[in-house]
């Protein structure tokens, strides 16, 4: 299914407003216990921080990219999900418990930001099914 053209600058502009300050994003309850080892929630915080921050920085520079905003949506979606489904691997792969949070919430938080921009540009892919992680 093809992504639909982005309506307006404002919806782009009401995602900015969205990432331009701090989220709270929950650990999902699966990693309660490893939720509670000593510095598993900072890197939680931290990783969550990180992509947020990084999403805000991509959207900026989609509002200003001189190619049509469908476009600019497409590619930024096609990195976003990319990236979530690397950092879960690697958090799959991972031995360093409580500190392997870290990349669960950069994966979560850039798979969060994929079905926001899924939203803002209508379907992904063929399936339109955004990973949960």
């Amino acid at each position: 299914m093809a992504l639909r053209l982005v309506h307006s600058q404002s919806e782009l502009d009401v995602l900015i407003g969205r990432y331009a300050s701090p989220m709270e994003v929950p650990i999902p309850e699966g990693h309660a216990a490893e939720a509670a080892l000593p510095g598993a929630e900072a890197a939680w915080r931290a990783g969550v921080e990180t992509e947020r921050e990084r999403a805000l920085l991509a959207l900026r520079e989609a509002a200003g990219a001189d190619r049509p905003m469908d476009v600019a949506i497409r590619i930024l979606l096609e990195g976003a999900l990319d990236e979530a489904s690397d950092l879960a691997a690697r958090f799959r792969a991972s031995s360093l418990r409580g500190l392997r949070l870290s990349l669960l919430g950069r994966a979560e938080m850039i798979s969060r930001f994929a079905r926001d921009l899924a939203e803002l540009g209508g379907d992904v892919r063929s399936s339109g099914v955004l990973p949960r992680f």
